[in-house]
């Protein structure tokens, strides 16, 4: 195929990117914390008073400013319309930064691309939670795509041997702190990876002559973003309680942390784990030498010990964070994974044997035929899961129609109907998270009370009930 061809797939490939998350972007409502945060942002005057609302949720709530930021903007312009394309965007930029940190690549390698938008939309079980649903967007695709800027832009200034200059230092020391800042096992995992390039070129060059100020005004500022982040008074206050609420305490909940997501990435992320080990014996086999596959697998190893180290990390958290937390973690092992299959892709380069061997001829063969699969297969997931997130996005619609106008009524204790169960799925699930619950919700001095979070403190205080209870879909005349 032509590079003038190749060219154009590529482009085609990257319209697909940016129309398939716009579309389910527009299908997935508001849900869960976009409408707290809507009431807090609808209270600024002006856009400075921002700051302001994010300053008293650093030192109360979180430390994670950089993303609740992001989310409190795109609230305050009143439309999800733009956060929608602009998500879109995101993601689409997120592609083209796991796609150029492959590095065994032609120039417009579409089936690498291809590879990239095919693990994103089949391989990550919470893309509804961390790119489709607004406040997820912002803390996991946004702030992902910020730090895997800075990681991959570091390290091509590295491999140029990039010599200092102002402009560089000064980008690395912002984009550095924004990097830290972001989230904290992810964002940890930053700081990581700059250590352990660093530590690689001090071993090839056997001293430390290879460091640019810009080099230690990236990893400086990128500290200084994660104390910041980690810092904030609230991590303190709400780790204590959660820690309280735990079954097990010192060691054996440590132990009981480490299991959980042990189960965690044996459930949800087996598949890129067996492949990364897979592949990395495949391309042992291949290589002429252990000179060269230490070559080609290096950056495929550093990425699966970084997505690896940013998955354990989590053991830090009381409770056991959302699988949502490990976003991070598997961009990084996808990476590793994508560098492995792009490797075996090129492995003529890597045989003692002529191109036109029967073996690489085959692997050729597969490897196209792998990514045509799976883009058929893509395919039939996306129309069949649009219809799902469509019929959620409707149900939505007609929940909040009605409780406008049982607001408007001045009903006080109301009744809606949960969603259908046969409608759940990975690009769905956010919205099941969000449902609200069978029971009664409501006043704290009756004895049927409850207090789930989604029916009393989100939609209750949104539209002014003294209750709210979910009932079956099935039998409900209402709307």
């Amino acid at each position: 195929m032509s590079e003038k061809l190749r060219k154009k797939i590529f482009y085609i490939l990257m319209a697909a990117a940016f129309l398939s998350v716009l579309i389910y972007a527009f299908l997935t409502p508001n849900m869960s914390d976009d409408l707290n945060y809507g009431r807090d942002v609808a209270e600024a005057e002006n856009f400075f008073d921002l700051f302001k609302q994010e300053h008293e949720h650093y030192m109360n709530h979180g430390g994670r400013s950089v993303a609740h930021f992001i989310l409190r903007v795109f609230l305050f312009m009143g439309t999800k319309s733009v956060f929608n394309v602009v998500s879109a965007v995101v993601f689409t930029i997120l592609t083209l930064l796991i796609y150029a940190n492959v590095d065994m690549r032609r120039k417009y390698d579409i089936r690498v691309y291809a590879v990239v938008l095919g693990f994103l939309w089949l391989l990550d079980p919470t893309i509804s939670q961390t790119v489709f649903w607004e406040d997820g967007a912002c803390n996991y695709l946004f702030t992902t795509t910020i730090l895997l800027g800075f990681m991959t832009y570091f390290r091509k200034c590295m491999i140029a041997e990039k010599k200092n200059n102002l402009a560089l230092m000064i980008v690395f020391s912002v984009w550095g702190i924004l990097a830290g800042w972001c989230n904290e096992n992810t964002s940890g995992g930053v700081i990581l990876f700059l250590l352990v390039l660093l530590y690689l070129k001090w071993r090839e060059k056997k001293s430390l002559s290879f460091i640019k100020t810009w080099m230690i005004c990236g990893l400086i500022g990128s500290c200084t973003g994660f104390l910041i982040m980690f810092l904030s008074p609230s991590n303190f206050t709400r780790g204590s309680d959660a820690a309280s609420k735990e079954a097990h305490s010192g060691l054996l909940g440590i132990m009981a942390r480490f299991l959980k997501i042990i189960l965690n990435i044996k459930e949800n992320y087996i598949v890129l784990t067996l492949m990364f080990v897979v592949l990395l014996i495949l391309i042992r086999s291949i290589c002429a030498s252990k000179e060269k596959y230490s070559e080609v697998s290096g950056f495929m190893k550093v990425m699966g010990f970084i997505a690896l180290i940013s998955a354990l990390a989590l053991i830090a958290v009381p409770e056991g964070p959302q699988l949502r937390a490990y976003y991070g973690a598997s961009i990084f092992l996808m990476i590793a994974v994508i560098n492995g299959i792009a490797v075996v892709g090129n492995m003529a380069n890597l045989m003692v044997s002529a191109e036109d061997s029967l073996l690489e001829k085959l692997i050729q063969g597969l490897y196209t035929s792998a990514v045509v699969v799976m883009g058929i297969w893509l395919s039939f997931v996306y129309i069949e899961q649009g219809a799902l997130v469509a019929r959620v996005n409707r149900e939505y619609k007609e929940r909040y129609d009605y409780l406008e106008r049982q607001a408007a009524a001045g009903v006080e204790d109301v009744e809606v109907p949960m969603l259908r169960p046969q409608w759940y799925s990975k690009y769905t699930d956010m919205a099941y998270e969000c449902d609200i619950v069978e029971g009664w919700v409501g006043n704290e001095e009756d004895p049927r009370y409850g207090d789930y979070y989604v029916n009393r403190n989100v939609y209750c205080e949104q539209y002014g009930f003294d209750s709210l209870t979910g009932v079956e879909r099935e039998g409900w005349t209402e709307y």
